[in-house]
């Protein structure tokens, strides 16, 4: 007895009724709040190897990040496990914080402009002006050489 197998043709199969799939990118381990247009978020470090990081937080806090209350972002502490919906986000060591937008683009045109002031600071060093008023210019050498070390000798009588 023999048995015909039938199996559906591929060219006649078609991924039209398919989704189509976006770009790949790898799971976030931190839960993403949603988007809102006055505030900038991130995540700041509470815990480090275990310890409390008590100097950063109180910086990121004096650079204007203030913590995100759980009562304000159900979106995220329902996607934190054990997470009682009450109080600070905080995921493994990291703490969700807000920055009002108006402060982050005060924040953002200050490192701009100190990069730039770094570049021409750079920049003027480079071309040998005197960018510090002590009358002297600086002079780079940007030569470079490679050396092996002293040459060897082999002789034959210091064997």
């Amino acid at each position: 007895m023999s048995t015909t197998l039938t199996r559906p043709i591929r060219a006649n199969e078609t991924r039209e009724n398919e989704p189509p799939r976006g770009r790949w990118k790898p799971a976030s381990l931190l839960p993403d709040p949603n988007y809102r247009p006055d505030r900038r978020h991130r995540y700041c470090a509470v815990l480090v190897a275990g310890a409390e990081a008590t100097s950063n937080m109180s910086r990121n806090i004096g650079d204007g990040w203030i913590p995100c209350k759980a009562e304000d972002y159900p979106e995220v502490t329902g996607r934190l496990s054990g997470h009682s919906g009450k109080g600070d986000i905080v995921s493994q060591g990291l703490m969700l914080c807000y920055m009002p937008e108006e402060i982050a683009q005060e924040r953002d045109e200050y490192f701009r402009s100190l990069g730039a002031m770094t570049q021409q600071d750079t920049n003027s060093l480079m071309a040998g002006v005197d960018t510090f008023g002590t009358g002297g210019t600086a002079k780079v050498d940007t030569r470079t050489s490679v050396t092996r070390g002293k040459p060897i000798s082999f002789s034959p009588d210091s064997e």
